[in-house]
């Protein structure tokens, strides 16, 4: 099961709000974009499974209209666990 990364961040693949699934994001593959993750999120980087953040750490501004990352976003949201 896929699960958000974020501590105490109880986000899955099942998660929904509003009746709708909320969207996980995978690390990115850019060593200096996937390093500032990590910093953001306070977490180690891990070879043993990928690292998935859901749509709940990221700004509206970071979206796309159909609701994809930019290029240059960055988790900056924590603790937001409204509506779940």
């Amino acid at each position: 099961m896929i699960t958000c990364a974020a501590d105490n961040c109880p986000s899955t693949q099942d998660t929904r709000i509003d009746g709708n699934l909320i969207t996980l994001f995978p690390f990115p593959e850019d060593d200096q974009r996937k390093n500032q993750w990590l910093r953001n999120c306070d977490l180690l980087l891990s070879d043993d499974e990928p690292l998935y953040l859901c749509e709940l750490h990221f700004e509206e501004s970071y979206f796309t209209e159909s609701k994809d990352l930019k290029p240059n976003a960055i988790p900056t949201i924590f603790d937001k666990k409204e509506g779940l």
